[in-house]
């Protein structure tokens, strides 16, 4: 009867899981760049000027996008952090108290939906 070395299984599961880090990673900044969150009306964008109403990305002034954190806890946990102010109000939507409806764009929900439909055909 052979015996099973739990070194070499810790060892690919850990490096299974890195792959999934950065992917998950990866596909939460795709999400962010995709041109398909809907948005109800013209806005002046502070980097980009007038941007008609309809689908479009969520970058503006890149400062979302660029403050995607990810700690690796230990070999098989991270934490994915957004370091700016506004993210949770674009992530989950608002209504400020002029009345003005900040659509939903939960970017972070879509990547894991992503990540999970193609967790099967990931070669690891």
């Amino acid at each position: 009867m052979s015996t099973l070395d739990w070194t070499i299984l810790e060892t690919h599961i850990e490096n299974a899981f890195s792959q999934i880090v950065e992917q998950f990673k990866t596909e939460q900044q795709a999400q962010i760049q995709a041109e398909k969150w809907n948005w109800p009306r013209d806005t002046m964008r502070k980097a980009r000027g007038l941007t008609p109403a309809g689908p479009r990305d969520i970058i503006d002034t890149q400062e979302l996008f660029d403050s995607l954190n990810v700690e690796r806890i230990n070999p098989n946990e991270a934490l994915y952090s957004y370091n700016v102010d506004h993210a949770m109000i674009v992530h989950q939507g608002a209504t400020l108290s002029t009345g003005t409806v900040i659509p939903s764009r939960p970017w972070v929900d879509e990547a894991a939906r992503m990540l999970a439909a193609n967790l099967v055909s990931m070669q690891f």
